[in-house]
């Protein structure tokens, strides 16, 4: 062991003297090594994910994103109110998409090359704190972590943020460590960095005023506080920096909304996804469905406004909390648990998904990932609780924790902290290394109670305490493949068949899911609406034979969306999109046995004229109630309320060869019958 790595003070292996010096922080033998290594990583990586079809299909957030950034690449504002998303992510991918064009791979590339920066930040970041060996393993833990490439490759914020928050550390550690000075420049810096980062992920907003803290009460050596003035300047250089970074946006959304909003309006709909009845504390805002019903619930409390709606929703957590707050004391405990748990819960897309079915076997629990370096980072964190230099990380991974946790937690939220824990997890092996020496030289206590410790660590991060790998866990990504094989899908071809199949695997593993079927019968409904609008169009002009033959080919699409939308509406009975839906599956079947009962009329068969229009008549009265469901749940439906006139108009144009018709078609000529 060079002298350089040797310990500085007995008992503590891991540690560096507070005011240290650290030497380079990218040393070059060192810096090599993090970039070697995480390098390899990401090469094998892009290699294994690169043929998924998420890999150039991007969903949910990350097609939200994407679609932002096309139009701001087009010159146009997908957002001209208040910003409901952070702005900073689609504005950097519109600049990518002006300069390479919609060139994904290009995306990735550079989010990768900005992935590896963040090693070698981790690197400079455990060499102003720990010994030079700690900073070496703890980069090269996280170059090697496999959660991060997974990140780097979807059109998400999280490795932007995460290297500028980094970068924002190195520079308050460099800008604090001379004994007794400050480098103001530095801390302004870090300060405009944060609030760069901010406007990306805006629960960032905490770091600074908890930095902006530290410096004020921080102390360079034992004894020796900072002089007050220096303190001061410090954290008001760092909280100007930051407000800087963030003014433009809070300008701009105070001129378009006529309201303070700093980043965006997402506060109270994240709010309410962590505490609403239905919430488990991982799930995220919900989409689909329950999505198009928050928003009508929002309208419909008189909340439109992206900024009024976050209040409602803001407001309607709170009542959740304080009507039940033994509830919300335990979902707080199993956010806690996850965030620390080994499993890494899914959020857009299920990384186990794509190791247990897509061959990205980097992300199986056999390769080293958090299972591993949770525990050996809560060693780590127990034993540099003392550290002065090391209070700072400390101070990071709480506020970011704390800034999770009321809303919902998963993978992609926990990922901010895995750099920092990486490094934790290197001086958790240092500290394990040194108290089996001293094992050895007769102090067996100290080790006894770093293996005690590492025990629960090990038991608290790996065991699944709230079965989240159940066996449905997949049934989302399956969801997600069919949506992404329905976009280009012909009739019969192999992507109408793989969507087929990934839609019903998703209804088989989550039955209770009303999203899956009605994005099922969606995709049919969507081959046999071209069919009935050319069926309209010729039974205008009097060819009912043809109108006839294209019905009875949407009638093959048609009879299977039936029992799908029905299913949706079950399963949510305020979707009114199901029931309009169902509606529109009932009135064109009904469409196609009114053209073959006046068809049989023509040739003279009462008998087969009075069955086809019977059961035209069953299937308009059917998309009648169904159209009348959905303005039940939103009077101001457009959709169901033309189309309900439409059904009305179908049921009076029906030949009148059966009393049911007839009595049907007396009951609507009544004064309000049609309402």
């Amino acid at each position: 062991m060079g002298k350089r790595d040797r310990p500085r003070r007995p008992g503590s292996p891991i540690s560096r003297p507070a005011g240290g010096q650290p030497g380079p922080l990218f040393p070059a033998r060192d810096a090599g090594l993090v970039l070697l290594a995480a390098v390899l990583l990401r090469a094998g990586y892009w290699l294994l994910f690169s043929p998924s079809p998420f890999f150039s299909q991007p969903v949910v957030d990350a097609s939200f994103f994407d679609l932002w950034a096309q139009s701001l690449a087009e010159g146009r504002q997908m957002q001209p109110d208040v910003f409901f998303k952070p702005p900073l992510y689609p504005y950097l991918l519109a600049l990518t998409y002006g300069l390479w064009g919609h060139n994904l791979p290009a995306v990735f590339f550079l989010q990768t090359l900005v992935g590896i920066g963040s090693c070698l930040l981790v690197l400079a970041v455990g060499r102003c704190v720990f010994s030079p060996r700690i900073a070496l393993g703890g980069a090269l833990a996280c170059a090697l972590l496999p959660i991060l490439p997974f990140f780097e490759l979807q059109l998400l914020a999280e490795t932007v943020t995460t290297f500028l928050t980094l970068l924002a550390l190195l520079l308050v550690l460099t800008g604090t460590r001379q004994a007794g000075t400050v480098s103001l420049g530095r801390l302004a810096l870090a300060g405009l960095v944060l609030g760069i980062a901010a406007l990306g992920r805006p629960n960032l907003m905490l770091l600074p005023p908890v930095l902006a803290v530290w410096l004020c009460l921080r102390r360079n050596g034992p004894g020796r506080a900072q002089a007050s003035r220096p303190r001061w300047q410090a954290a008001a250089i760092l909280l100007a920096g930051a407000a800087l970074a963030i003014s433009p946006v809070t300008l701009r959304n105070a001129r378009v909304g006529d309201a303070f909003v700093p980043v965006c309006a997402n506060f109270g709909v994240n709010l309410w996804t962590g505490h609403h009845q239905g919430s488990d504390g991982t799930s995220p805002v919900p989409v689909g469905i329950e999505w198009d019903d928050l928003q009508l619930r929002c309208r419909q409390a008189g909340a439109g406004s992206p900024v009024a709606s976050s209040g409602f929703l803001a407001r309607e957590a709170f009542r959740e909390i304080l009507a039940d707050p033994g509830r919300a004391a335990a979902l707080l405990l199993k956010k806690i648990t996850v965030l620390v748990s080994a499993q890494e819960v899914r959020n857009n897309i299920g990384a186990t998904f794509l190791a247990e079915e897509q061959g990205v076997f980097l992300l199986a629990r056999w390769w080293p990932g958090f299972w591993l370096l949770g525990p050996l980072a809560a060693l780590g964190l127990w034993l540099s609780r003392r550290w002065p230099r090391g209070e700072i990380l400390w101070l990071y991974l709480v506020t970011m924790a704390v800034s999770v946790l009321p809303f919902f937690v998963n993978a992609r939220f926990r990922t901010p902290l895995l750099p920092v824990l990486a490094l934790f997890a290197a001086a958790g092996v240092g500290g394990l290394v040194e108290s089996l020496r001293r094992w050895g030289r007769g102090d067996r206590r100290s080790a006894v109670r770093a293996l005690l410790l590492l025990a629960a660590a090990i038991l608290v991060v790996n065991v699944d305490w709230y079965q989240l790998d159940r066996p449905g866990r997949h049934a989302r990504d399956h969801f997600w493949l069919g949506t992404i094989f329905a976009r280009e899908a012909r009739p019969g071809s192999a992507d109408a068949r793989a969507a087929e199949f990934h839609f019903s695997r998703a209804m088989d593993l989550d039955p209770a899911a009303a999203d899956f079927p009605e994005q099922y019968g969606q995709f049919l409904l969507g081959f046999a609406q071209p069919l009935t609008r050319r069926a309209e169009v010729l039974r205008q002009r009097g060819q009912l034979g043809a109108a006839s033959e294209l019905a009875d080919s949407a009638a093959t699409y048609l009879n299977k969306t039936l029992p799908l939308h029905r299913l949706a509406a079950d399963l949510y009975p305020r979707s009114f999109r199901s029931h309009s839906n169902l509606g529109s599956s009932h009135l064109w079947l009904g469409d196609g046995l009114a053209d073959r009962a006046a068809l049989a009329l023509a040739r003279g068969d009462s008998a087969a004229a009075r069955t086809d229009a019977r059961q035209a008549l069953v299937h308009f009265a059917a998309a009648g109630r169904a159209y009348q469901e959905a303005l039940a749940v939103w009077s101001g439906f457009p959709e169901a309320s033309n189309n309900l006139q439409l059904c009305l108009g179908r049921i009076a144009s029906l030949p009148p060869v059966d009393p049911d018709i007839i009595n049907y078609q007396a009951r609507l000529q009544r004064p309000g019958a049609g309402e």
